[in-house]
């Protein structure tokens, strides 16, 4: 008997333990403020709107205390818009969800999650009254310092999706190799509705601005812009053609192609 009452008394106090132990590690993990969004990401964004497909690339600042300024390059149903540089509000609960306005010419609002440590956060339009279903999901650009040609060095593999207007769905993966001077080489398998193809490895240029925006031309007027994000380890792509809404994401293949 004193043998199970034991027994019971430390179940009793090991499943206190493991409960108070519990509850303090959540509330420590919940310490997230405005301070935790500082500094520049890329975006990449898709969903639906009154007009059609959405797809979207951007560029936001956030100064640590509730404000930024962004900046977009959007495809709507083959509409292609860039948007002029923009300011707005941001609040972060301690939870890490985050509530902001962009303000004109944008005009919306948005729910977010801060993840890995506001390294990156995970994006909802939730402007009242828009008819918009579009969500997507931002990673932290450069650690320090400037973009530059050099910052896209190696060999990246690229996935993108979204329509062709007035052929079907569209989806791809390819591999594109950076010079780190302005100069790229690429190869894509696509395939367009229920169709595969290929295409034959190409060459082209490349920009890449101070604040890590991509242009590029794959031969032939076939232009793109990009966001880098994560170091130059990955970057958001959009093309901005008025047949197709399609966007993706790229990821370098290895660090030994520095």
């Amino acid at each position: 008997m004193q043998r199970f009452f034991t027994s019971r008394m430390l179940a009793v106090a090991f499943a206190t333990l493991f409960s108070l132990t519990a509850v303090t590690a959540a509330q420590g993990n919940e310490k997230c403020s405005n301070a935790t969004l500082k500094g520049s990401y890329g975006l990449h964004a898709t969903g639906t709107t009154p007009s059609g497909d959405f797809a979207a690339v951007g560029r936001f600042t956030f100064d640590g205390k509730g404000n930024l300024t962004g900046k977009l390059f959007t495809n709507v149903a083959g509409d292609y818009i860039e948007s002029p540089e923009f300011t707005g509000t941001y609040s972060v609960s301690p939870n890490c969800i985050v509530t902001d306005t962009w303000g004109p010419p944008i005009n919306t609002t948005h729910v977010s999650v801060i993840v890995d440590e506001g390294k990156g956060y995970v994006i909802l339009n939730d402007t009242s009254g828009s008819g918009d279903t579009i969500s997507g999901e931002a990673e932290k650009q450069l650690a320090e310092g400037k973009c530059s040609n050099a910052t896209l060095n190696g060999s990246y593999g690229l996935h993108a999706t979204g329509p062709v207007i007035g052929v079907g769905d569209f989806a791809a993966v390819g591999r594109f190799t950076f010079d780190g001077k302005g100069n790229l080489t690429g190869k894509v398998f696509f395939r367009v509705n229920g169709n595969n193809g290929e295409t034959p490895e190409f060459t082209g240029t490349y920009s890449v601005s101070p604040g890590c925006i991509v242009t590029d031309d794959w031969g032939g007027g076939n232009a793109h812009v990009s966001v880098i994000v994560n170091d130059g380890n990955e970057y958001f792509i959009l093309n901005p053609s008025n047949d197709r809404t399609v966007s993706g994401e790229a990821k370098k293949q290895s660090s030994e192609d520095d």
